[in-house]
């Protein structure tokens, strides 16, 4: 069985949402940056899977981070 047709599209997708997130983690940062006149050093996003017993693995972002450029 060759899976590398399957790897390169999930190559593919991973790279398309990466560029989703960036676009819209982009906007934000940006817009906070313009309306606080601070910038952001770096943001943090992290992702929490739910399981339950008979049901498809859930993600879900738990939380987010940000750390501001004061200096």
């Amino acid at each position: 069985m060759n899976i590398q047709p399957a790897l390169a599209q999930l190559a593919g997708d991973k790279q398309a949402l990466e560029s989703r997130i960036r676009d819209l983690v982009g906007a934000e940062v940006a817009a906070f940056s313009k309306d606080s006149g601070v910038g952001i050093k770096s943001v943090e996003v992290r992702v929490l899977a739910l399981e339950t017993i008979g049901a498809p693995t859930y993600y879900s972002v738990s939380g987010v981070t940000v750390a501001l450029d004061l200096g």
